[in-house]
Protein backbone atom coordinates (compact mmCIF):
# COMPACT_ATOMS: atom_id res chain seq x y z
CA UNK A 1 0.00 0.00 0.00
CA UNK A 2 1.41 3.39 -0.95
CA UNK A 3 2.80 5.54 1.59
CA UNK A 4 0.63 9.20 0.77
CA UNK A 5 0.86 12.56 2.04
CA UNK A 6 -1.58 15.41 1.87
CA UNK A 7 0.26 18.56 2.31
CA UNK A 8 -3.04 20.69 2.79
CA UNK A 9 -2.35 21.20 6.59
CA UNK A 10 1.46 21.93 6.19
CA UNK A 11 0.64 24.16 3.12
CA UNK A 12 -1.90 26.41 4.90
CA UNK A 13 0.75 26.51 7.98
CA UNK A 14 3.31 27.72 5.42
CA UNK A 15 0.78 30.36 3.75
CA UNK A 16 0.18 32.17 7.35
CA UNK A 17 3.76 32.22 7.82
CA UNK A 18 4.37 34.24 5.01
CA UNK A 19 1.79 35.84 5.10
CA UNK A 20 2.18 37.11 8.71
CA UNK A 21 6.02 38.05 7.19
CA UNK A 22 4.20 40.86 4.67
CA UNK A 23 0.51 41.25 4.28
CA UNK A 24 1.18 43.13 0.40
CA UNK A 25 3.90 40.98 -0.46
CA UNK A 26 2.33 40.09 -3.78
CA UNK A 27 1.63 44.26 -4.33
CA UNK A 28 4.64 44.76 -6.34
CA UNK A 29 6.29 48.41 -7.23
CA UNK A 30 9.67 49.09 -8.63
CA UNK A 31 10.33 51.77 -10.49
CA UNK A 32 8.81 53.73 -12.27
CA UNK A 33 5.87 51.82 -10.93
CA UNK A 34 4.14 52.10 -7.97
CA UNK A 35 0.98 49.31 -6.94
CA UNK A 36 -0.79 51.13 -4.02
CA UNK A 37 -2.88 47.96 -2.61
CA UNK A 38 -6.44 50.17 -2.38
CA UNK A 39 -5.87 53.07 -5.72
CA UNK A 40 -3.84 50.36 -7.78
CA UNK A 41 -1.27 50.42 -10.76
CA UNK A 42 0.66 53.72 -11.52
CA UNK A 43 3.60 54.77 -13.27
CA UNK A 44 6.04 57.56 -12.81
CA UNK A 45 6.54 59.76 -15.70
CA UNK A 46 8.83 63.09 -16.40
CA UNK A 47 6.59 66.06 -17.86
CA UNK A 48 8.25 69.33 -19.28
CA UNK A 49 6.81 72.59 -20.57
CA UNK A 50 9.35 74.88 -21.92
CA UNK A 51 11.66 75.30 -18.65
CA UNK A 52 9.54 73.53 -16.23
CA UNK A 53 10.02 69.93 -15.25
CA UNK A 54 7.68 67.91 -13.35
CA UNK A 55 6.66 63.96 -12.61
CA UNK A 56 3.67 63.08 -12.69
CA UNK A 57 1.70 60.22 -11.76
CA UNK A 58 -0.59 58.20 -14.03
CA UNK A 59 -2.90 55.50 -13.64
CA UNK A 60 -2.41 52.22 -15.30
CA UNK A 61 -5.19 49.79 -13.34
CA UNK A 62 -7.09 49.06 -10.52
CA UNK A 63 -4.78 46.64 -7.89
CA UNK A 64 -3.98 43.55 -8.74
CA UNK A 65 -1.38 40.89 -7.19
CA UNK A 66 1.19 38.55 -9.06
CA UNK A 67 1.07 35.27 -6.79
CA UNK A 68 3.63 33.41 -9.09
CA UNK A 69 5.10 32.89 -11.76
CA UNK A 70 3.28 29.61 -13.53
CA UNK A 71 4.58 26.86 -15.81
CA UNK A 72 3.88 23.58 -16.70
CA UNK A 73 6.03 19.91 -15.11
CA UNK A 74 8.25 20.74 -18.26
CA UNK A 75 9.01 24.61 -17.31
CA UNK A 76 7.35 25.80 -20.42
CA UNK A 77 4.23 27.32 -20.77
CA UNK A 78 5.20 30.46 -18.57
CA UNK A 79 2.82 32.65 -17.24
CA UNK A 80 2.23 35.45 -14.23
CA UNK A 81 -0.88 34.17 -11.62
CA UNK A 82 -2.75 37.48 -11.22
CA UNK A 83 -5.31 37.93 -8.38
CA UNK A 84 -7.65 41.01 -8.16
CA UNK A 85 -11.22 41.57 -6.65
CA UNK A 86 -13.76 42.94 -9.20
CA UNK A 87 -16.31 45.75 -8.61
CA UNK A 88 -18.39 43.40 -6.40
CA UNK A 89 -15.60 42.14 -4.45
CA UNK A 90 -15.44 39.38 -6.31
CA UNK A 91 -12.26 37.84 -6.39
CA UNK A 92 -10.09 36.55 -9.31
CA UNK A 93 -7.41 34.67 -10.09
CA UNK A 94 -5.82 34.32 -13.99
CA UNK A 95 -2.51 33.65 -15.17
CA UNK A 96 -1.32 35.99 -18.22
CA UNK A 97 0.72 33.91 -20.34
CA UNK A 98 3.76 35.43 -21.38
CA UNK A 99 3.58 35.22 -25.02
CA UNK A 100 0.48 36.92 -24.79
CA UNK A 101 2.41 40.18 -23.35
CA UNK A 102 4.44 39.88 -26.70
CA UNK A 103 1.17 39.95 -28.66
CA UNK A 104 -1.91 41.41 -29.36
CA UNK A 105 -1.52 44.11 -25.82
CA UNK A 106 -5.34 45.61 -26.25
CA UNK A 107 -6.86 42.13 -26.90
CA UNK A 108 -5.01 40.89 -23.44
CA UNK A 109 -6.22 43.79 -21.53
CA UNK A 110 -9.66 43.41 -22.96
CA UNK A 111 -9.35 39.84 -22.19
CA UNK A 112 -8.25 41.02 -18.18
CA UNK A 113 -10.95 43.21 -18.36
CA UNK A 114 -13.62 41.54 -19.17
CA UNK A 115 -13.04 39.44 -15.86
CA UNK A 116 -12.76 42.34 -13.78
CA UNK A 117 -9.79 43.84 -13.85
CA UNK A 118 -10.18 48.05 -14.64
CA UNK A 119 -7.33 48.84 -16.97
CA UNK A 120 -6.39 52.06 -18.72
CA UNK A 121 -7.48 52.66 -22.21
CA UNK A 122 -5.25 54.38 -24.84
CA UNK A 123 -1.65 53.98 -25.94
CA UNK A 124 -0.43 54.68 -22.13
CA UNK A 125 -1.71 50.49 -21.79
CA UNK A 126 1.56 49.32 -23.21
CA UNK A 127 2.81 50.98 -19.83
CA UNK A 128 0.59 47.70 -18.03
CA UNK A 129 1.98 44.98 -20.45
CA UNK A 130 5.51 46.53 -19.53
CA UNK A 131 4.96 46.28 -15.72
CA UNK A 132 3.98 42.66 -16.42
CA UNK A 133 7.06 41.77 -18.01
CA UNK A 134 9.60 43.53 -15.72
CA UNK A 135 8.18 42.13 -12.14
CA UNK A 136 10.12 40.15 -10.46
CA UNK A 137 8.58 37.19 -8.34
CA UNK A 138 9.72 34.24 -6.84
CA UNK A 139 6.84 32.30 -6.13
CA UNK A 140 6.06 29.14 -8.81
CA UNK A 141 3.02 27.40 -9.80
CA UNK A 142 2.99 24.30 -11.38
CA UNK A 143 -0.23 24.00 -13.77
CA UNK A 144 -1.15 20.26 -14.92
CA UNK A 145 -3.71 19.75 -17.67
CA UNK A 146 -5.12 16.62 -16.49
CA UNK A 147 -5.88 14.72 -12.77
CA UNK A 148 -3.46 12.09 -12.56
CA UNK A 149 0.30 10.99 -11.76
CA UNK A 150 2.79 13.71 -12.62
CA UNK A 151 6.68 14.52 -12.53
CA UNK A 152 7.04 17.80 -10.73
CA UNK A 153 10.33 18.89 -9.37
CA UNK A 154 12.11 15.26 -9.44
CA UNK A 155 8.97 13.64 -7.49
CA UNK A 156 6.03 11.85 -8.83
CA UNK A 157 2.49 13.65 -7.61
CA UNK A 158 -0.62 12.91 -8.01
CA UNK A 159 -3.07 16.19 -8.53
CA UNK A 160 -6.82 16.24 -8.20
CA UNK A 161 -8.88 17.98 -10.96
CA UNK A 162 -7.77 21.53 -10.53
CA UNK A 163 -7.22 24.04 -12.72
CA UNK A 164 -3.74 25.24 -10.70
CA UNK A 165 -2.87 21.98 -9.09
CA UNK A 166 0.45 22.74 -7.68
CA UNK A 167 2.08 25.36 -5.59
CA UNK A 168 5.67 25.33 -4.93
CA UNK A 169 6.37 27.51 -1.83
CA UNK A 170 9.68 27.76 -1.77
CA UNK A 171 9.93 30.00 1.72
CA UNK A 172 12.86 28.95 3.77
CA UNK A 173 13.98 26.50 1.88
CA UNK A 174 10.62 23.87 1.82
CA UNK A 175 8.80 22.13 -1.39
CA UNK A 176 5.18 21.86 -0.28
CA UNK A 177 2.68 20.92 -3.03
CA UNK A 178 -0.97 21.58 -2.65
CA UNK A 179 -3.67 19.33 -3.19
CA UNK A 180 -1.70 16.71 -4.27
CA UNK A 181 -0.12 13.36 -3.14
CA UNK A 182 3.60 12.17 -3.63
CA UNK A 183 4.07 8.48 -4.63
CA UNK A 184 6.81 6.95 -2.27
Amino acid sequence: MPDFVDARGMFEKVKREAQAESDEQHFLSFPPFTMDPKRGLFITVERRRGKEEWEEEIWLSAPFEIIGRVRDPKSESWARLLRWRDDDGVVHQHPVADEDLHGDGPALCAAQASRGLKIVTGSIRQRFLTYLNRAVVKARVTIVARTGWHDVGGQRTFCSSRRYQLEDHRQRGRHVPLRCKRQP
